[in-house]
């Protein structure tokens, strides 16, 4: 599958978006994709638009007094999440 497929998920499947957005390796191979398929490029984008949503949702969610567990936002072969790379900082 292509990044098109992936874009067009994310414009017309809440339910993969809420997936991708939490855990994103899953998401995408549970709608039949393989990253490795994905340009680099394209998984960089993602990852990218995956962490810094997750850092948003977080961020709103301490002004409401509520701690959001971590979620995974790697999708390439060097991933992370926010617990991983946050000593890099």
């Amino acid at each position: 599958m292509s990044s098109k497929t992936v874009r067009k998920l994310l414009e017309r499947d809440p339910e993969f978006v809420a997936k991708f957005l939490t855990g994103p390796s899953s998401a995408l191979k549970e709608y039949g994709i393989d990253p490795e398929t994905l340009p680099e490029k394209q998984v960089h984008a993602l990852e990218a638009m995956v962490q810094q949503t997750q850092e948003n949702i977080r961020t709103n969610a301490k002004l409401v007094g509520v701690e959001m567990a971590k979620s995974e936002w790697g999708i390439g072969m060097g991933c992370c999440n926010d617990v991983n790379t946050r000593f890099m900082e």
